[in-house]
């Protein structure tokens, strides 16, 4: 299978997840990319004899794709959810924004853990668990965004 994978950061959080090369194959362990689901585990990617690059296995990670699911099978929110990556406290985060009604919104982990609740709720200041996410998150990056009709939207 030969395709074009735009790679985006590399997740290093220890030694045990480094990227390594073995029999033309380099295997990154993680890798957020712009489209799909944003984040694929097990990159590989083969070096052909012409020099090129053939990408050979890449799975999205499962928690990020079953969030996806969710809120595209949820009703539309107002305004619509999306999900944006962002680089927090020297990790890889994604962040699910409030949506109406007092919600809090959402930051997640590289592995789907929720890390707190920087924003939303009743008072608008999250759980007071990572109040300095705003002023230092980097990179961001929309991983996906609700582009449903939101004429309907609660």
């Amino acid at each position: 299978m030969t395709s074009l994978l735009t790679l985006g950061t590399i997740f290093n959080s220890s030694a045990a997840t480094e990227p390594h090369f073995v029999d033309n194959i380099l295997t990154i362990p993680s890798v957020a990319v712009d489209f799909g689901p944003g984040r694929y585990l097990n990159v590989q990617f083969h070096l052909a004899a012409d020099g090129r690059w053939d990408l050979v296995n890449a799975t999205p990670a499962q928690w990020l794709t079953t969030l996806i699911n969710e809120l595209s099978t949820a009703p539309v929110a107002n305004p619509p959810a999306q999900i944006i990556q962002y680089h927090y406290n020297d990790a890889t985060v994604y962040y699910l924004p409030p949506r109406c009604c007092d919600i809090m919104s959402v930051l997640y982990d590289a592995d789907g853990h929720i890390l707190c609740h920087p924003d939303g709720g009743i008072i608008g200041r999250g759980d007071g668990q990572c109040p300095d996410f705003h002023n230092t998150k980097t990179q961001e990056l929309v991983v996906w965004r609700d582009e449903r009709d939101t004429s309907t939207a609660k």
